[in-house]
């Protein structure tokens, strides 16, 4: 429920073409379900998505969309080496989501590429970058250093 305005959606899962239709009476009795967070940050920007719902649930629906469905190969991007979770403490694919999930509730969004947008939050003297779709919200990569 977003304000006033009463809602339903489908919602279709990439990976296993799976959907499933959610109305606004769905979602206030539950809580959000993870892909609706996120899409709903990438379609209307993190400013609307705060004023709508807020930080916490946007911060919770990275965390659980980054432990519950990121496959491995996006673990496999945002784990490797380069990218210096290791010096600021994310020694756990539990630790990196907590660290992205700030940058996307509290960092600065803007455009990376044609199809693309990244969170950047200041952290330890560099920044926490996590990079996503512009269609849909669905978290790429991520990483600690220079946006």
């Amino acid at each position: 429920y977003l304000g006033d305005e009463a809602f339903t959606a489908t919602l279709e899962d990439a990976q296993s073409g799976e959907t499933i239709e959610v109305s606004s009476a769905q979602v206030n009795a539950q809580a959000f379900p993870i892909l609706w967070v996120l899409g709903l940050l990438a379609r209307v920007g993190i400013k609307a998505a705060i004023k709508q719902i807020g930080k916490s649930k946007i911060k919770k629906a990275t965390s659980k969309y980054l432990l519950q469905k990121a496959n491995a190969n996006t673990w496999k991007h945002i784990r490797a080496k380069k990218h210096n979770w290791g010096k600021i403490g994310g020694t756990s694919r539990s630790k990196i989501a907590n660290l992205m999930s700030r940058a996307m509730a509290n960092g600065k969004h803007s455009k990376r590429g044609a199809n693309g947008m990244q969170a950047v939050l200041p952290y330890k003297g560099k920044y926490i970058v996590v990079t996503y779709a512009k269609k849909g919200g669905k978290i790429s990569n991520g990483w600690w250093g220079k946006p």
